[in-house]
């Protein structure tokens, strides 16, 4: 039987592709991916937008702007337990200043994390690069 007879090709595409399964396999055994290292890796500006695959993306988008609104919520936490007692039960009869700040707050994360997942800033020194841009996102920036 000559390789002509075989119903099948044997290209070397289909070689890689192979040997890329068998990769991801054996990572997947030796290394258990968290959604901790998804949003890792969509926090590097080379990696967001070409490693992830489209569902994994998306639940680390998701984790990241979770993780980013409970960063400013502490933040807030921290900033309530700092008023002086008078000024507490002050913020306690405006029944909408939290609710105010909180949805403001969650907006900024949605807008913060969006417009960093379309900028096209890149760096070979990610933590320089976030240095750089903490003020541009600072809830980002305190994440990495």
């Amino acid at each position: 039987m000559t390789h002509d007879d075989c119903d099948f090709q044997i290209s070397t595409a289909s070689i890689v592709d192979c040997n890329v399964v068998r990769l991801g396999r054996t990572l997947e055994a030796y290394y258990h991916i968290q959604p901790v290292h998804a949003v890792a890796t969509l926090l590097d500006p080379k990696l967001k937008s070409n490693v992830l695959s489209e569902m994994v993306k998306s639940v680390a988008v998701t984790n990241l702007k979770k993780m980013v609104s409970e960063l400013t919520v502490t933040e807030v936490a921290e900033t309530a337990d700092s008023i002086d007692e008078p000024d507490r039960k002050k913020l306690k009869t405006d029944e909408h200043y939290l609710a105010d700040l909180i949805n403001s707050t969650q907006s900024a994360v949605r807008d913060e994390v969006d417009s960093y997942l379309a900028s096209s800033d890149t760096s070979d020194n990610v933590l320089e690069l976030w240095q750089q841009k903490s003020k541009v996102w600072p809830r980002l920036s305190a994440c990495v």
